[in-house]
């Protein structure tokens, strides 16, 4: 959640401000990661019945790391979307898509029923909380990387990208943690997601 939140924000900006979308066709270029997350979304919740949700839940945040990576790899002042946004973009929403249904289900599956209303609103707000939280420290490391470049005479708009990319790279490092932190704790269960998504 702190990755995912503060990456569509820091995207938000660069697209707007350095790009120079407008705030309408800004919003239209992230309609690929709905359609992205909806058919990666159906393939896991077909697949956590034979394999578990352990294995996407890992995967997951590994490829969002690496569209991340994409993205700070390609972001410069003068770029274009599809060039420098598209392909990074549809990567994390494919890590997305992993995490989305194996989390809620390693969140929810076991919780007897009468408490699976509690376990998914603890769930909801963890995400809503590690976002603002990931937020506030990527916005600081990002707005303070871009002030010092201000301040030391360098072009407004390539102090935005390297102050984005500062950011996205620490965001890579949580996406990584996550990984690490997933593949030692959650233990792995097969789960029909149909099933359990009926339950909830």
């Amino acid at each position: 959640a702190c990755t995912m939140f503060s990456m569509f924000f820091f995207l938000t900006l660069y697209i707007q401000t350095v790009l120079g979308f407008s705030p309408i066709k800004t919003g239209l270029s992230f309609l690929p990661v709905t359609f992205i997350i909806a058919v990666v979304s159906g393939i896991v919740a077909n697949l956590v019945a034979k394999i578990g949700y352990k294995p996407p839940m890992v995967l997951g945040p590994f490829v969002l790391a690496i569209g991340l990576w994409v993205i700070a790899s390609t972001m410069k002042v003068g770029g274009n979307y599809w060039a420098n946004v598209f392909p990074g973009l549809a990567t994390s929403a494919v890590g997305m898509g992993l995490t989305f249904v194996s989390g809620t289900l390693a969140a929810t599956s076991g919780v007897p029923k009468h408490f699976s209303g509690l376990a998914s609103g603890i769930l909801n707000t963890s995400q809503q909380v590690g976002g603002a939280i990931g937020l506030a420290v990527l916005s600081a490391v990002a707005f303070s990387t871009i002030n010092a470049e201000v301040s030391a005479g360098g072009p407004a708009r390539h102090a935005q990208v390297h102050g984005y990319k500062a950011a996205l790279m620490i965001g890579i490092v949580l996406a990584i943690v996550a990984v690490i932190v997933t593949a030692l704790v959650v233990k792995n269960e097969k789960v029909d997601a149909k099933e359990a998504m009926q339950m909830g």
